[in-house]
This record gives C-alpha cells, sequence and structure tokens, in this order.
C-alpha cells in the first residue's frame, strides 16, 4: 500500500470511528463513506 492509499484509508476510518457520515478527501466532494 503506496502513502496516498493509507493516508485516505486512514481518513477513512477516522470519519466512520467518529460517526461522521460523509468522508472529506481534499479536492473531491463529500461521498458517503463505504459500508465495509
Amino acid at each position: 500500500m503506496d502513502t496516498g492509499s493509507a493516508a485516505i484509508f486512514t481518513a477513512l476510518a477516522n470519519m466512520i470511528s467518529s460517526g461522521s457520515a460523509v468522508s472529506v478527501t481534499p479536492g473531491q466532494p463529500p461521498t458517503p463513506t463505504p459500508t465495509v
């Protein structure tokens, strides 16, 4: 896994654990978090 993917994965995990309904990625529109 490269650094970019790791950063995105970590951000998603943080969003999910904090109960956020959307993930905010720089340069991208907010999108619903995928259900894993």
